[in-house]
């Protein structure tokens, strides 16, 4: 915290204010260094290019994002490593109250992706939707793919992109509807 604190021309008492543990500066270091990965400005653009049809706004997320992960696995293995540090903190210390330990911004881009569904499926359908997406690509996606799994960067490009479609095409044909596609 000390050398945080002075890399960030803060007291430590200021640095302590805002961060009680170096894993909780860790973790804001890891988010913050994210953010610069990603060009929402873009993904934003590409998804008013898509129009209402969701596969193609899916992939774009994909492409854009999840691919973007894979390419530059450290920093979202460096968020992982903190996330599961706090967690085991939390347990260590008893707390047993279950919240989110990193913000949830694979829910904000999956929301987008199925937005042009709002209305043909329910609120509890979009909603599983968006959190089964999240399965398919993110963090935890890029640790399975080459950990697990063993693949090399463009299989598990192509099995993150897949995995996604499966899933919104399972979703779908759940609800017995079609995916809305942009007419050409």
């Amino acid at each position: 915290m000390p050398e945080a604190a002075d890399r960030a021309l803060v007291s430590i008492a200021t640095a302590s204010r805002y961060f009680t543990t170096a894993e909780e500066l860790w973790e804001e270091a890891a988010v913050f260094s994210l953010d610069d990965l990603i060009d929402e400005a873009a993904t934003e653009r590409a998804l008013d290019a898509a129009g209402d049809d969701v596969e193609a706004r899916l992939e774009v997320v994909v492409r854009m994002i999840g691919w973007r992960m894979l390419d530059q696995e450290l920093p979202y293995r460096q968020m992982a490593k903190t996330s599961l540090d706090r967690w085991f903190a939390q347990q260590r210390n008893g707390d047993t109250e279950r919240r989110p330990t990193r913000p949830g911004h694979r829910n904000r881009w999956n929301a987008l992706v199925v937005e042009p569904l709002r209305g043909t499926l329910t609120d509890a359908e979009l909603a599983g939707l968006i959190e089964a997406l999240g399965l398919g690509w993110g963090t935890e996606s890029v640790i399975v793919l080459y950990d697990v799994l063993h693949l090399e960067p463009e299989a598990a490009k192509h099995r993150m992109l897949t995995t996604c479609q499966w899933i919104l095409r399972g979703a779908l044909a759940d609800a017995g509807k079609a995916a809305p596609r942009r007419s050409k």
